[in-house]
């Protein structure tokens, strides 16, 4: 018997309703050169963001994935592309490739001991169960069935071989308005008819930052 049947035959109320992402179709990013897409379309098949000349892609199409956690995890990608850098969010989106190849790809809802017993596999990489935290504590945030705060309770704690004090810090996008950049080019670009060593070295500091 198929795993699919097996869910026809369940009753309806052991399985949470379907997830869909509904968009947005369009998610804005922030590009290190002005000559790169400065946005995700989230209506294709494959996912394309670039950092620099860096180009970085999830094919959706290959990661065998349950259909429903598919669903969520494009919504989850779409939000770490809007609120972390592109390389952190690219980072965030490898958790999927990670799940595609465990036991639990193909099911939802998952029980508590089968994500406790996949993140303590995981120990080794703890890049996957830092993010794999994040995506569960987003869903979790938002209310999507098949997530409980007891699961997470029960793994949050999982330790990684090596403890790293900056594992938490997310490069988040950030940037200057448009009347802020003008006004700080003005500041930086202005001359100085000063002989004051502090107007000098603030000077500098900006054109470092």
């Amino acid at each position: 018997m198929t795993k699919s049947s097996d869910r026809e035959q369940a009753s309806p109320s052991s399985f949470p309703p379907a997830y869909v992402f509904e968009g947005p179709a369009l998610v804005a990013i922030r590009t290190r050169t002005t000559d790169q897409p400065k946005y995700v379309d989230t209506r294709l098949p494959i996912w394309t963001w670039y950092d620099g000349e860096l180009a970085m892609t999830i094919d959706w199409a290959e990661l065998h994935l349950n259909p429903d956690i598919m669903q969520i995890a494009k919504a989850f990608v779409a939000y770490a592309l809007e609120k972390y850098a592109p390389v952190t969010a690219f980072k965030a989106s490898g958790v999927f490739g990670r799940l595609a190849e465990s036991e639990i790809s193909r099911k939802f809802p998952w029980t508590r001991q089968e994500v406790v017993t996949i993140l303590s596999a995981w120990k080794k990489s703890r890049e996957s169960i830092i993010f794999f935290r994040t995506f569960y504590r987003w869903a979790l945030g938002r209310g999507i069935l098949g997530f409980d705060k007891e699961t997470y309770l029960a793994f949050k704690e999982i330790k990684t071989n090596r403890v790293d004090p900056y594992e938490r810090i997310f490069l988040s996008q950030s940037g200057l308005a448009l009347n802020e950049e003008i006004r700080l080019l003005k500041r930086i670009e202005r001359d100085l008819s000063s002989d004051s060593w502090e107007e000098f070295q603030l000077n500098i500091i900006l054109h470092l930052g």
